[in-house]
């Protein structure tokens, strides 16, 4: 399981990597201990700033 910091970081590559449209590796190559939880929760922060930003 990832710490929250990087939990934030990677919902915030994601995001960077959807507005610019510019693919990158997937996350389990930086960080192969990635589990269903970890992905869940960083869909949820990028979900929550989505939100905010008024989607």
């Amino acid at each position: 399981m990832l710490s929250n910091q990087i939990r934030i970081r990677l919902a915030a590559e994601l995001a960077q990597a959807e507005r610019s449209r510019e693919p990158i590796a997937p996350l389990t190559s930086a960080h192969p201990d990635i589990d269903v939880v970890d992905a869940y929760e960083i869909q949820l922060i990028n979900i929550r700033q989505r939100v905010a930003e008024g989607a």
